[in-house]
């Protein structure tokens, strides 16, 4: 085979760039201190190293969360020991005004000082942190507790910790200040009961006795108010109310709650919203508006149902419009007509007006139905009420069902204040107990938050553990060894310029190199 000139010029030619190239190789790696600077320089080297850097991204947003989770859950135990030390301030307080020897000016201030620590509750209910409410649920953007009324819900507000490890970082606090739910322990349901199952969701605070029966004669629907909150103390936002003589709707219960929306001048503007069951126990809600004139007297008003007649009631605003406020709420439910054996559903709650639902007979035997219904506490609070029953075959008058829920701090408290202002010591005594259930439930509360903070202080050690074994092993995939790096460059310069000299001899002399 012929070697030509050009041949050998074109092999230096080749040879001097890659040896230049494996110089520039090193001299990158020397100067970025990493052996993987470019996808080709270690292709499978690249993937770990993505992944190494994915999980230790991600083990630093999840130590983030955790900074978060345990800074939001000191908040909150820091709320709960305020809230604690008023508790144990009431409670003294208590103890105080049970002494029969107190004079009634004695009486009155302890209870004055009662209120204004139950003030000091809403505002506690209403902390923060940063610009989150801690009490208010997943409804972290509105104040729970605003006036009469609870914004918060009972949703759980999670953070990721983990690969698919939430954890919830607020806890239940509506029944804490409001009270809605039962006791499921002190569900008292026996084989003797019709009522095979119960649970109960949005109750107001009290002892509950559910009670079922067939009905032994006839009755006729019937209209019953039970329970109000008129914020200037009346006791209804009505002059009058009943069922108009013009109403033929027979077959429904409802329970309806009316609201003051508007006052002008002899105008009353109401609201309402109405749970509605037939008697064949099929339900419906609606809502509507209506307006009353004062000087009218009592007025026909048609409460809409699914069917196509509406429930007309006999209302009447009160002559004093002055005594009403805005926001003025009552409770009415109406019961519908029954026949000799039709089922009957009675919920008494702390021996207010009953509310009672009569059906056909045979229309739950051996069925699960949501009974819904309204009712209003004494400071304001509105409870949409569910009770869920499982019944089996109706039969005679039933031993009653009974349970009791938690009451919210703000009702006990009003309720105390209200025992103290009466002078009524035996209610006094027994409020004792109910302080002393709350600062059990406080300790409780501060117990998890405890448990949690633990846990979330484990799982952020392993997470700092774990990014440290990453960011190991991240270095032996992707840095270089200088000491290494320095040697294979001199070596590399050393064969780069044994490559020029070799050219040097390679490439002869020719007349041009003469020429002058």
């Amino acid at each position: 085979m012929r070697i030509t000139n050009n041949m050998m010029i074109n092999t230096l030619k080749r040879d001097l760039f890659n040896n230049m190239w494996g110089l520039e190789k090193w001299e990158r790696q020397l100067s970025t201190g990493r052996k993987i600077n470019l996808p080709s320089d270690d292709p499978a080297g690249l993937v770990r190293s993505l992944r190494l850097r994915t999980s230790i991204t991600q083990g630093e947003q999840y130590i983030s969360n955790i900074g978060e989770a345990i800074n939001f859950m000191e908040t909150t135990d820091s709320a709960f020991n305020n809230i604690n030390q008023i508790m144990l301030r009431v409670r003294e307080l208590t103890v105080k005004a049970a002494n029969e020897t107190n004079d009634q000016s004695a009486e009155q201030a302890v209870a004055a000082e009662i209120r204004e620590l139950n003030g000091q509750l809403k505002m506690i209910a209403n902390s923060t942190y940063g610009t989150k409410y801690i009490f208010g649920g997943r409804n972290v953007t509105e104040a729970p507790s605003q006036g009469d009324k609870w914004l918060g819900n009972d949703e759980d507000l999670e953070l990721e910790i983990g690969t698919d490890v939430k954890i919830p970082i607020n806890l239940k606090t509506k029944d804490l200040f409001i009270g809605t739910e039962p006791y499921q322990k002190d569900i008292k349901i026996t084989d003797a009961n019709i009522i095979k199952q119960l649970s109960a969701q949005n109750l107001q605070g009290g002892s509950y006795d559910i009670t079922t029966s067939v009905l032994t004669a006839g009755t006729g629907a019937g209209l019953t108010s039970t329970d109000h909150y008129v914020k200037q103390g009346a006791t209804s936002i009505f002059g009058s109310s009943g069922l108009d003589a013009t109403n033929t709707v027979t077959d429904q219960n409802a329970s309806i709650e009316l609201t003051v929306a508007g006052i002008n001048g002899n105008n009353v503007i109401y609201s309402y919203v109405a749970h509605e069951y037939n008697a064949d126990g099929t339900y419906s809600r609606h809502t509507g508006e209506f307006t009353l004139d004062s000087t009218a007297g009592a007025t026909a008003v048609d409460i809409e149902t699914g069917g196509s007649d509406p429930i007309v009631l006999s209302l009447e605003a009160p002559a004093d419009t002055s005594t009403m406020t805005v926001g003025d709420r009552e409770v009415l439910n109406v019961t519908a007509a029954a026949a000799l054996g039709d089922s009957q559903v009675t919920i008494n709650c702390d021996g207010s007006p009953a509310c009672t639902f009569n059906f056909e007979a045979g229309a739950l035997d051996n069925k699960t139905i949501d009974l819904k219904f309204f009712s209003e506490d004494d400071i304001g609070q509105s409870f949409d009420s569910t009770i869920n029953l499982q019944v089996g075959t109706m039969g005679d008058a039933d031993p009653a069902v009974t349970f009791t829920t938690k009451k919210g701090l703000f009702a006990l408290m009003d309720e105390l204040a209200t025992d103290i202002e009466n002078m009524d010591t035996d209610a006094i005594q027994a409020k004792l107990g109910d302080i002393d259930d709350k600062l059990d439930d406080l300790l409780l509360r501060r117990s998890t938050i405890g448990a949690k903070v633990n846990r979330l202080e484990l799982q952020q050690n392993r997470l700092e553990s774990t990014q440290t074994s990453y960011a190991g092993l991240l270095g032996q995939v992707e840095d270089a060894d200088i000491a290494e790096v320095i040697m294979n460059l001199k070596m590399q310069e050393n064969v780069y310029k044994a490559s020029l000299a070799a050219g040097a001899r390679i490439i002869q002399p020719t007349l041009v190199d003469f020429l002058s």
